[in-house]
C-alpha cells in the first residue's frame, strides 16, 4: 500500500511537471509565432503609407493613419518604423518636419530633443547612415554626454552605444519612458501635426 502511494505521488508529480513543460513550450511557440507575424503585417502597414498620395482620405485622416502606424510600430520595437518616424520628424520636406510630435509647437528645443531620441533609437535599423549623420550634425562636441556618445559610435557596435545613451550617459530616456511621455500628451488631447504629407519622399529610401 505504501509503495502504491509512493508510486501515485511520483506519477502525479510527473504529470504535473510534464504539463508545466508542455505549457511553457506552447507559450514559447506562440511567442515565436507572434514575433514572426509582425514582419508581414508591418510590410502591409508600410505599403498603405506609401500609397497615401493616391488615397481619398482627408489630410487629417492621412495624418492620423501615418501617426497611428508609425507610432504603434515604433513602440513595438520595429526599427524601420522608428527610422521612418525619425525621418518624418527630422528630415521632412525641404528641411521642414513632415510630422510634429503630439504637444509640440515647433520650437527648436523640443524638435531637437525628438530628433535625438528618435535618431538614437533608430541607429540599429533603417537607413542607419543618414540617421547617424543627422545625429552628428545635431550634437555639440562641447557637450560631454554628446561627445562621449559620438566617440562610442566610432569604435563600438551601435547597439552598445544605444544602451550607453540611456544607462550611463543619461543622454536620452528609455524608449519606454519616452513613449509613456508622448502617450500621456495624447491622453490629454494633444495631437500630432502633419506638414507636407502630400510629398512622399520622407518615406522612400534615397
Amino acid at each position: 500500500m505504501n509503495n502504491y502511494k509512493i508510486f501515485l505521488v511520483v506519477f502525479l508529480l510527473f504529470i504535473s511537471v510534464y504539463q508545466h513543460l508542455a505549457l511553457a513550450e506552447d507559450k514559447v511557440g506562440q511567442e515565436e509565432i507572434k514575433s514572426n507575424k509582425p514582419d508581414s503585417s508591418w510590410e502591409a502597414a508600410k505599403q498603405k503609407l506609401e500609397i497615401l498620395k493616391d488615397s481619398k482620405l482627408s489630410e487629417e485622416e492621412e495624418c492620423q493613419l501615418i501617426w497611428d502606424t508609425l507610432w504603434t510600430w515604433s513602440k513595438n520595437g520595429n526599427l524601420e518604423a522608428r527610422g521612418l518616424l525619425y525621418r518624418a520628424v527630422y528630415l521632412g520636406w525641404w528641411g521642414a518636419p513632415a510630422i510634429l510630435m503630439p504637444g509640440r509647437s515647433g520650437d527648436v528645443i523640443s524638435l531637437k530633443r525628438d530628433w535625438i531620441i528618435l535618431g538614437i533609437y533608430s541607429l540599429e535599423g533603417y537607413d542607419e547612415r543618414p540617421v547617424e549623420n543627422g545625429i552628428i550634425e545635431l550634437f555639440d562636441n562641447n557637450n560631454y554626454k554628446e561627445k562621449a556618445f559620438l566617440g562610442c559610435l566610432k569604435d563600438n557596435p551601435k547597439k552598445h552605444c544605444v544602451q550607453l545613451s540611456y544607462t550611463k550617459l543619461n543622454l536620452v530616456p528609455t524608449f519606454e519612458d519616452y513613449a509613456a511621455e508622448v502617450d500621456a500628451l495624447v491622453e490629454m488631447g494633444k495631437k500630432q501635426k502633419c506638414l507636407h504629407i502630400a510629398d512622399d519622399r520622407w518615406i522612400k529610401r534615397d
